[in-house]
């Protein structure tokens, strides 16, 4: 399990993290939104996830991490109940939605005031040959007519 937190963090090497000046620059106007919105940006990372090296800085707390991830959860619950997406049942009894894939994702956080405010994730697929090997297969968007071929194109 790893917790990075990107803000104010430069790769250990002094390089630039998006590449050259350019990256630089768009890496500073990030920071500098991220800093005046009163925001952190956290990466959690899965269990048995290898952390890049340019990472300093890197707390390997377990309870942190499952309060994050709770807490990330427990804002999807929500966000995903208010929508319409799932119903109240499908929720835990404090209210978090639970997939078998958090334990195998990277998780984005958005904390303001201490709290998560914004998530997102990124689950790597080994060995996808096409979007059966994937989660996506299962999004409504590939059931759709109007839809399923602009999906497969961009997966394939």
């Amino acid at each position: 399990m790893w917790l990075g937190r990107l803000r104010g963090e430069p790769p250990a090497d002094g390089s630039a993290a998006i590449g050259g000046a350019r990256g630089a620059l768009m890496s500073s106007l990030f920071e500098r939104a991220v800093n005046s919105a009163d925001q952190s940006l956290v990466i959690l990372a899965p269990p048995q996830a290898e952390i890049p090296s340019f990472y300093r800085n890197v707390p390997t707390a377990t309870s942190m991490h499952a309060t994050l991830l709770e807490e990330l959860q427990r804002l999807r619950g929500t966000v995903y109940l208010e929508d319409g997406a799932i119903k109240p049942e499908q929720l835990s009894a404090d209210g978090c939605h639970r997939t078998p894939e958090d334990q195998r994702a990277w998780h984005l956080l958005v904390l303001a005031e201490g709290q998560v405010r914004a998530c997102g994730w990124y689950l790597e697929h080994q060995h996808a040959r096409s979007i059966q090997d994937l989660r996506v297969r299962s999004c409504p968007l590939v059931k759709s007519g109007d839809w399923k071929h602009t999906v497969d194109r961009a997966i394939d």
